[in-house]
């Protein structure tokens, strides 16, 4: 369901209300660097702000894939991707890691970091969040160490 900008708007207003109540399970820090972005004072309309970082978000993604996915050979390589127990959430958004596939001969020759899932990227570039949606003691992070892992630990949700 698309929202109206009004409504949008209103949702913007809402949420720094609530925060600002006290109410709300924000910490004062991450109210702190909240509000501002709410209840803007330089004029621009939240929403608007919003909106044109997701479009930022999308091209710095699709930025992303094409420099990863690219073999040295001038070939794209397949993406890796692992979902979630619950493939989509309510807002139909997919739940998955996704990343280059790479065969073993290529990651035996990769540090983790190399290795990384585009969510990973997109968090490190300040483009998306961390969302955990489920924990059973799992020491993995990366999907590329899945033997720790009993089921997906961590999901992301991406601003775009």
């Amino acid at each position: 369901m698309q929202l109206k900008k009004a409504e949008m708007a209103g949702h913007f207003t809402a949420l720094a209300d609530w925060i600002e109540s006290g109410k709300s399970p924000v910490g004062d820090i991450l109210a702190a660097h909240l509000l501002p972005r709410l209840k803007r004072a330089d004029g621009q309309d939240a929403f608007e702000v919003h909106m044109a970082q997701g479009k930022q978000a999308t091209l710095a993604f699709e930025t992303l894939t094409q420099t990863r996915l690219k073999r040295p050979t001038g070939t794209n390589r397949p993406m890796f991707v692992r979902i979630a127990d619950q493939p989509f959430d309510s807002y139909g958004r997919l739940l998955a890691y996704v990343a280059p596939e790479y065969s073993a001969a290529e990651r035996q020759g990769l540090s983790r970091r190399d290795r990384a899932t585009f969510n990973l990227d997109m968090v490190a570039a300040g483009w998306a969040a961390t969302f955990v949606i489920y924990w059973r003691q799992c020491s993995c992070l990366m999907p590329f160490n899945r033997s720790n892992c009993e089921s997906t630990s961590f999901s992301f949700m991406l601003r775009c």
